[in-house]
Order: structure tokens, then C-alpha cells, then sequence
């Protein structure tokens, strides 16, 4: 999916089943968590020093405790199943307004195997916005591929959902700080 996503989404088009891709699902939420793991506990705290040293100040820093692993673990399998649902379905729905013969299934797969840039460079600082965008993009291939929309059309039905998640969450956390303030 990562190097040729065209001929990948083609060739994952006639798919209908979901347990596959939820097992791929749950190995790359794995892999991840350990990638993120192995970021929190020997890349962080080298980021932290050359940070803490650039701009003259002590950068603020934590232990990682070993008893929260096992429930982290636990939590962001949970979650990543839950968000990769709540997601797939989102854009279901826009593509619902575009094309009635959009599958879920075929829609949950294309969302899942897209995510994997997200999940492989997600632990490392400034190329995981590189790892979103790609994967942003191999939406756009899936949607065209699999759901033969055409490009801007499959371009408006992944961005819009993103851009107002995107506006919605600034909002809420605008509120969220206005209220502490007091």
C-alpha cells in the first residue's frame, strides 16, 4: 500500500471481509505502541537534552512508570479500534452522499491500510506530520480506487472530515483553556 497504492487498493477493491484487516489492524496498533514506547524511553529524553540546551533552559521531564505500560497497552489497542470505526464510518458517510454503492467494509479496509505510515512514524518527532500526510493522500488513492470516485471528489470527501475535526477540536480546546484561566 505504502509504495504502489494504486495497484494495492485495486487489488483490495473485491475485498469484503474485515477480519483480515482487523488482525493487520491490531499487529500495526502493537507495533506502534512499542515504537512510541521505545521513543518515550530512549529518543525523548535525547530530544530533550538538545532542546534543553538550544534554547538555555531546563526542559521539563518525567519518569515513565512500569506499571502503566500493561494499561497503555491495553488502552491504546482499545482506542485505535474505536478510532479506526468512528473513522471509516465518518467517511462511509460522505461517501454515501457521492456514491450509493459504497461498501463499509470496503471503506473500514481503505482507512485501515492507509493508516500505515501513521502507525510506522508515529514515534519519531517531526516526521510523524509526514507519516499523517501520506496517509491522507493514500485515502484519496483508496477512495478513487476502491469506490471509483475521481480525484477532487475523493479529495473533498477525505479533507472535509479532517478539516472539521480538525476545527472542531481547536474550538473545544480553546474553550477547554479559556476555562481555566478562570
Amino acid at each position: 500500500a505504502i509504495f504502489s497504492p494504486s495497484t494495492f487498493f485495486v487489488s483490495i477493491s473485491k475485498e469484503e471481509d474485515i477480519k483480515r484487516t482487523s488482525i493487520y489492524l491490531a499487529i500495526m496498533l502493537c507495533v506502534s505502541f512499542l515504537l512510541q514506547l521505545g521513543s518515550v524511553l530512549w529518543i525523548q529524553p535525547i530530544f530533550n537534552k538538545l532542546f534543553s540546551s538550544f534554547v538555555q533552559m531546563p526542559v521539563a521531564t518525567g519518569e515513565l512508570n512500569p506499571s502503566f505500560i500493561l494499561p497503555s497497552f491495553i488502552n491504546s489497542v482499545i482506542i485505535g479500534f474505536l478510532v479506526s470505526l468512528l473513522f471509516s464510518t465518518v467517511i462511509h458517510f460522505w461517501l454515501r452522499l457521492f456514491t450509493k454503492s459504497a461498501s463499509w467494509k470496503k471503506t473500514y479496509n481503505l482507512y485501515v491500510y492507509s493508516q500505515t505510515p501513521v502507525f510506522l512514524l508515529s514515534w519519531l518527532p517531526l516526521l510523524n506530520t509526514i507519516g499523517w500526510a501520506y496517509s491522507i493522500y493514500l485515502m484519496v488513492i483508496g477512495v478513487q480506487k476502491i469506490h471509483k470516485l475521481d480525484r477532487r471528489t475523493a479529495l473533498f470527501v477525505i479533507v472535509l472530515p479532517i478539516a472539521l475535526l480538525f476545527i472542531v477540536s481547536t474550538l473545544v480546546m480553546l474553550i477547554a483553556f479559556s476555562n481555566l484561566k478562570g
